[in-house]
């Protein structure tokens, strides 16, 4: 009985190791995508950012293009 005990406490400590270890696998692989997504994140804003500087830009040249067509079709 006793042998049949301590075969199964090796094996419950065997399978608390092997899940312990896992775990702390996915937790370090959670914690990489969460640094990755903080980074892509960062880099959308910065997209986004100049984006809306250039949109800004066309927006004006278009603005100067049409106010001289308008100029000169006014001639």
């Amino acid at each position: 009985m006793a042998i049949q005990a301590l075969a199964k406490k090796i094996t419950l400590d065997f399978f608390f190791d092997a899940f312990e270890e896992k775990t702390k696998a996915i937790i370090s692989r959670l914690d990489r995508l969460e640094q990755r997504t903080d980074r892509l994140e960062t880099r959308l804003d910065h997209l986004m950012e100049r984006f809306e500087n250039m949109e800004g830009r066309i927006n004006t040249r278009l603005d100067m293009i049409i106010s001289v067509l308008a100029n000169q079709q006014q001639k």
